[in-house]
Formats: structure tokens, C-alpha cells, sequence
């Protein structure tokens, strides 16, 4: 099953679609990494709509943009376990998210992406 984001509603469910262990690939089709964590954000920015706790997610936080981060909690993400060693975890927003097979593909390159 292959579902392509097309418009803001079917963006967002593409975190429905992502699992905890999949390689994650770029625009680029090159293996970036794992999905580590998947998060769903937060309903009213108090509780989490789903997956993992917002507190558990933002373990890096200090280090991302104030801005970023709200928008990060409040849409939701998926936390990206970088390839390569002591790389940094990366976070890629569901509009990112070209589209889902048994893989994440996104739709921008690898180095687009935030850092933890």
C-alpha cells in the first residue's frame, strides 16, 4: 500500500501510517535513518492526542528553536535516529512526509531537516 499526501487533513494522518523502526529514505531516495519516535502532538497543546509523551519526545528540546518546537508538539513529528556515528537525531513534520510504504519517504532532503 503506497498513500501519497496531498493536501494539510491527509498530511497529518501520515503519522497514522509510521511505525516506531522504519527506514526512513529523502527526496533523494537515500537511507537517512530509523524512525525512532512518532508523535502525534498535542490536542490543546496540554495532552497528547497519541503516541509518545510530549515530554519523552522533546528530550532535546533546549536545543531546537523555541518556534520549532511549538510547532513541533502542537503538529507532530517523527523523530529521526540519523545513519551514521554520533550523528544527531533529526525531526521531520508530518508535511514532510512525501509519502508511506513498508518505508518513510520524505520530501525534502536529508540536511533540510532540524537536528536535536
Amino acid at each position: 500500500m503506497v498513500t501519497y499526501m496531498t493536501d494539510r487533513r491527509i498530511e497529518t494522518a501520515a503519522l497514522d501510517f509510521v511505525l516506531e523502526g522504519m527506514d526512513v529514505y529523502d527526496e533523494n531516495e537515500k537511507r537517512v535513518g530509523i524512525v525512532r519516535t512518532v508523535f502525534y502532538g498535542l490536542d490543546d497543546m496540554t495532552s497528547s492526542s497519541s503516541g509518545a509523551d510530549a515530554g519523552e519526545a522533546f528530550d532535546g528540546e533546549k536545543r531546537l528553536p523555541a518556534a520549532l518546537a511549538s510547532r513541533l508538539r502542537r503538529e507532530g513529528f517523527i523523530q529521526i535516529n540519523w545513519s551514521g556515528l554520533f550523528a544527531p537525531d533529526r525531526y521531520a513534520t508530518p508535511e514532510q512526509i512525501a509519502y508511506v510504504d513498508q518505508h518513510v519517504h520524505l520530501s525534502v532532503r536529508g540536511d533540510e531537516l532540524p537536528r536535536r
